[in-house]
């Protein structure tokens, strides 16, 4: 294992071995990804304290050169003192990401041939980009008005998906992941569904703070066809960008011609070499850059 991946394992602070090297390494990118979105997190918050500091400096400006000079100049001390921390919370979050992809690259690298780590190093050679066979809807109810026989009335009232068969709701896509789930095979937000009235296979996004999208994977799939399909996917529902995969499975099913963004079905090949990890940042499992 490389260095710098070696001491978020074994290190001070670090998350330790146990008896099974691949959950090991499974629960260590979820951690990682979890410091790489608290990471982004804090950037986003530094970027709004450095937009405020420019705002001071403006208002100290415009209010009379001789009353504020003293407050002006402490608003520039404090903005400038805003830039270089939004600088360095940057840094800090391009540091942990390229952990992310150094310890996803040396998985790759690895072409293990089954297991958990397989389906993960397929997961991750497979791009996140909305294929372009699907039609994405806002949210469920764009989804629902866009044809109503998809709707039903729910016991409360309201008009939800109804016929629906679900295949599991933990479908899983690079950037919709809750980085901070207990299990990382239970971060997937996304739901996978057949409505029988329409024939459709969908997908929608249920949890996390981005918006309810809905995704029209396919139809025209009887019954029988739409289970054995999703019963044959849903087995990698927990793999990284298992959604993108769902999708391109149902986009094979139709018989529509492969586009260049649908490439679940043909999983890029594994590397053959191990990433050079001479340049990646030492970011260690505190967040702290090392000497």
């Amino acid at each position: 294992m490389p260095g710098p991946i070696g001491e978020w394992l074994i290190g001070p602070g670090g998350l330790g071995l146990t008896t099974d090297a691949a959950r090991d390494v499974l629960r260590l990118e979820a951690r990682l990804r979890a410091t790489t979105a608290a990471l982004q997190a804090s950037s986003q918050n530094a970027e709004e304290a450095v937009a405020a500091a420019r705002d001071a400096v403006r208002r100290t400006a415009q209010a009379g050169r001789c009353k504020n000079r003293r407050d002006g100049h402490v608003a520039t001390v404090q903005l400038r003192q805003a830039i270089i921390s939004h600088s360095d919370k940057i840094a800090s979050q391009q540091d942990a990401q390229a952990l992310v992809d150094m310890l996803r690259g040396f998985v790759i690298a690895l072409g293990p041939d089954d297991g958990e780590l397989r389906g993960a190093a397929e997961g991750w050679s497979r791009s996140p980009a909305a294929p372009a066979s699907i039609v994405a809807f806002t949210d469920e109810d764009t989804f629902l008005a866009a044809d109503s026989r998809r709707g039903s009335t729910s016991s409360w009232g309201g008009t939800v998906i109804g016929g629906v068969e679900e295949f599991g709701h933990f479908w899983r896509r690079d950037g919709d992941d809750d980085p901070d789930a207990e299990n990382w095979d239970q971060a997937g937000p996304w739901s996978l569904g057949y409505i029988e009235r329409t024939t459709e296979i969908y997908a929608a996004r249920r949890a996390g703070p981005q918006p309810r999208e809905v995704w029209l994977l396919g139809s025209g799939f009887a019954k029988r066809r739409a289970f054995a399909l999703l019963g044959r996917v849903a087995a990698h529902m927990r793999e990284p960008n298992s959604l993108i995969l769902a999708a391109g499975v149902v986009q094979a099913a139709k018989g529509a011609r492969p586009t260049r963004q649908c490439v679940a079905l043909r999983t890029a090949p594994l590397a053959t070499s191990a990433p050079d990890t001479s340049a990646v940042p030492r970011i260690q499992p505190d967040g702290e850059e090392a000497e």
